[in-house]
C-alpha cells in the first residue's frame, strides 16, 4: 500500500512509521497538493489555531497562516476551497485555495454540538458531524444560513465522515465501532473486540478502508509520548480486516490523508 500521511498529537508521519515532521502543536487533517508533494494540515496550539503548509519531503514548514477558529479539528478540500471545522465556535471557515485567504464562517452549532468532521459530496451538498459528546449526529447543512436541512443518527462520539455505497462510513470512537450510515438507518460493520477508541479514516481503495484505533484513555493524556496507536486496514466487501499494526504515532492518531 502507497504510505499515507497520519496526523497525531504529536507528529505528522508517514504511515510506514517515518516522520515527516513533530513539534509544532497537535497536527489534523492533510490536503495534498499534486504534484509538488507538499500538504496542508491544521495545527492547534497555545499560540492559535493555523494552518502549515509541509514539503512532504524533507519536513520543512513552508508557510504558516493563522485562522480565526477555536480548537481546530479537520480539514477538508472541495475545489478550490478549504473547509476547516472550528469546534468550539461551532462554524465551518471557508478559506480559498492557494493562499488560504479566508472567506467567510458558517454557524452550522455551538460548542456543545461539538462540530468535528465536514464533507462535501459532488453533488455540493455539505454534511457536518456533531460529536455532541454522546449520540453524535450527522447532518446536511445550508450552505448559505447553516440551517439543518436533514439529521442522521451516527453512532456515539463519533468522528470522521467518508462517503460509501450511498451513505457515509463514520467511526463511532465511544463504543469502538466502525459504521455505515445511511437515510434507512446505521449498520455496525466491525466493531473492535476491546471497544478501543477509533478515530482517523481513509476510504483507501474502492471497497477498503483505513482507519486509527486507540487505547481509551482520558482526554488529558492524548498528547502522551507513550500513546502509540494501531492502523487498521479493512476490506468492506468481504467485511474482513486485511491488517493491523501498531505504529509509533507518540500520540492520538487525529487523521489519516
Amino acid at each position: 500500500m502507497v504510505p499515507l500521511v497520519l496526523s497525531t498529537h504529536n507528529r505528522l508521519m508517514w504511515s510506514n512509521g517515518a516522520v515527516i515532521q513533530e513539534g509544532n502543536g497537535i497536527y489534523y487533517g492533510c490536503i495534498r497538493q499534486v504534484p509538488e508533494g507538499l500538504i496542508w494540515t491544521a495545527q492547534r496550539s497555545p499560540k492559535g489555531d493555523a494552518l502549515l503548509q509541509i514539503d512532504l519531503g524533507t519536513g520543512a514548514l513552508l508557510k504558516k497562516v493563522l485562522i480565526p477558529s477555536v480548537f481546530v479539528h479537520d480539514i477538508f478540500r472541495h475545489r478550490d476551497l478549504v473547509l476547516v471545522t472550528d469546534c468550539d465556535g461551532g462554524r465551518v471557515l471557508v478559506l480559498q485555495l492557494p493562499d488560504m485567504s479566508f472567506i467567510r464562517a458558517i454557524q452550522v452549532g455551538t460548542r456543545a454540538s461539538h462540530l468535528n468532521t465536514v464533507c462535501v459530496l459532488p453533488n455540493g451538498d455539505l454534511w457536518c458531524l456533531f460529536h455532541q459528546k454522546g449520540p453524535s449526529s450527522l447532518v446536511r447543512v445550508d450552505w448559505n444560513t447553516g440551517a439543518w436541512l436533514e439529521v442522521l443518527s451516527a453512532g456515539s462520539q463519533s468522528h470522521g465522515v467518508v462517503p460509501w455505497d450511498g451513505g457515509f462510513l463514520v467511526l463511532s470512537s465511544g463504543t469502538g465501532e466502525l459504521l455505515h450510515v445511511t437515510r434507512t438507518g446505521l449498520t455496525v460493520l466491525w466493531t473492535d473486540p476491546d471497544r478501543k477508541f477509533l478515530k482517523g479514516i481513509l476510504l483507501s481503495g474502492p471497497d477498503q478502508v483505513t482507519f486509527g484505533v486507540s487505547d481509551v484513555t482520558a482526554r488529558s493524556n492524548r498528547g502522551s509520548p507513550a500513546l502509540n496507536c494501531e492502523l487498521v486496514v479493512f476490506d468492506l466487501g468481504r467485511g474482513t480486516l486485511v491488517s493491523r499494526e501498531r505504529l509509533p504515532t507518540r500520540g492520538l492518531l487525529n487523521t489519516i490523508g
